[in-house]
């Protein structure tokens, strides 16, 4: 028979479970959003722009040696990976607080980043791509003075880079350059943070979560029986 820590170890999986979900789910609607923008912005763009002159094989090989001269380059064992072009990525931030309880004392707050993904648009094959990083990854984070400034690094949990700052902008920035370090120095064009606050709305959003009941619960809630459907609201 279960016990009831660890019924509730289980209540609790099941909540981070979900917020994860809510969470992706927030994500793509925001991407949706700026792959729609993007795309009519280039519909505009390629009706009114002039056609460009064909040119040679050679011309064009000496352009893309040029090109890739200029592009951001990673060597991993022994091969050299271009930065690729017509890509926008947003990163997704859940934050451990809700919006009331975090606090701040001077250039440090006492919100974690615990879910982390960062979505990867690309504009040339219309796919969307999320990167979910752990938030126990150990990385390069920057430390924040008085001033706001950087003054110096320390090696951490990924999830730690939002503690310095406000909380707010800064936080986000904070964590978006610890990320792009993370990544080999990737360009992060968009960032997007939640508090725990956002859970409710967003379920609401897409209408509930529907889940089936592993064990009798009308303790907490008489429509909580066992092997029954609830939709949680």
């Amino acid at each position: 028979m279960e016990t009831e820590e660890n019924r509730r170890r289980l209540t609790n999986v099941k909540v981070v479970s979900l917020l994860v979900v809510m969470l992706v789910v927030a994500g793509l609607f925001v991407v949706l959003t700026v792959l729609k923008k993007r795309s009519d912005s280039q519909e505009l763009e390629e009706a009114s722009s002039p056609s460009v002159e064909e040119t040679s094989e050679d011309e064009a090989s000496d352009d893309e040696t040029a090109y890739e001269d200029q592009r951001g380059v990673v060597y991993y064992n022994g091969q050299a990976y271009y930065e690729k072009e017509n890509l926008e990525t947003l990163l997704i931030l859940g934050t451990d607080k809700y919006e009331e309880t975090g606090a701040v004392s001077g250039t440090l707050n006492n919100e974690q980043a615990d879910f982390i993904m960062l979505v990867v648009i690309d504009y040339d094959t219309n796919e969307i791509t999320p990167l979910q990083l752990n938030r126990d990854t150990m990385t390069e984070i920057q430390i924040l003075g008085v001033t706001g400034s950087g003054t110096g690094t320390f090696t951490g949990q990924l999830a730690l880079a939002h503690t310095y700052g406000s909380g707010g902008s800064d936080s986000c920035i904070n964590t978006k350059k610890a990320v792009s370090n993370l990544l080999y120095g990737v360009d992060i064009d968009h960032y997007l943070a939640m508090t725990m606050d956002a859970v409710a709305l967003i379920n609401d959003a897409i209408g509930g979560v529907t889940v089936t009941v592993p064990y009798d619960m009308t303790s907490i809630d008489s429509s909580f029986i066992e092997g029954e459907d609830s939709t949680l609201t």
